[in-house]
């Protein structure tokens, strides 16, 4: 049997921007009955510095709380209604979510980052731009939720 989306991948990190896209990816999941698999990619310099900070926690158990966390902070746990797989990588994130995301009907949600200059842009569109230029799949963007584009400085002054 032949499926227009087969699975749905998904990158975790837990940040405000990446829960309105796991958001997202919950309900592409659901609207074609496909399976959610949620990546939470870690390098191994990362996991070295995780390893001193926390002694004794390896990177797959610290990952598996990232996953786990981003899904109670973004839609209060995981759906019911949908086939969840929930994965650690190691690696890079790009390379990591394109090495999940290999079939032809999968489709990689991302995070995407309104267009800004500087080194903000440069730093925070890694990532997508890796994903969409590599990939063999349908790549999702999601814009980041209407808040997220409210200016920082200005949200500190005012409170």
């Amino acid at each position: 049997m032949s499926r227009i989306i087969g699975r749905v991948v998904v990158g975790v990190s837990g940040s405000p921007r990446n829960l309105h896209a796991l958001r997202h990816a919950v309900e592409l999941a659901r609207s074609y009955d496909a399976t959610l698999i949620a990546v939470h990619a870690v390098g191994p310099a990362r996991s070295r510095r995780r390893l001193i900070r926390r002694r004794a926690v390896p990177w797959q158990q610290a990952a598996s709380i990232v996953v786990r966390t981003a899904f109670d902070d973004g839609l209060g746990g995981l759906p019911r209604d949908v086939d969840c797989v929930l994965l650690a990588a190691p690696g890079g994130p790009g390379p990591s979510l394109l090495a999940v995301a290999d079939r032809a009907n999968d489709v990689l949600v991302l995070g995407a980052t309104r267009r800004r200059g500087g080194l903000r842009r440069r730093f925070r569109a890694r990532v997508a731009e890796y994903c969409v230029t590599r990939a063999d799949c349908s790549v999702l963007t999601v814009p980041p939720p209407p808040l997220a584009a409210v200016d920082r400085r200005r949200v500190k002054l005012l409170a």
